[in-house]
């Protein structure tokens, strides 16, 4: 696996999956693309539709690359963020880990607020 892909919280879920045998067990990520999303000009309507065209062109090899290792039916696209979410085996991130178009994947934690 692409170590330096994978933050620190999410090395030590997928550490604490292998401990407690859950190697199945799907994980909440949200992975980075490599591509910063650049600033739009021009008409406000005009220049957001022309940013998630070129977003989701840019996620597509990601995209398609999840759905090869099975877990398509979770992928949500985040075009402001230029990132995807989904929720993928220890084995499904190792793969994806090593995808030429992801700069970083991390886990997705439900942070409760108390006021």
């Amino acid at each position: 696996m692409t170590q330096a892909k994978i933050d620190p919280m999410l090395a030590e879920e997928l550490r604490r999956a292998a401990a407690e045998g859950l190697a199945d067990r799907p994980i909440p990520v949200i992975i980075e693309h490599v591509t910063p999303v650049p600033a739009s000009s021009g008409e406000r309507g005009a220049g957001l539709a022309a940013l998630e065209r070129q977003v989701r062109e840019l996620q597509r090899p990601m995209v398609e690359r999840i759905n090869e290792l099975g877990a398509g039916a979770t992928v949500r696209q985040h075009v402001l963020a230029n990132a995807v979410s989904a929720r993928l085996t220890p084995a499904q991130i190792a793969a994806l880990a090593e995808h030429p178009d992801v700069r970083m994947i991390r886990l997705i934690r439900d942070d409760q607020v108390t006021t």
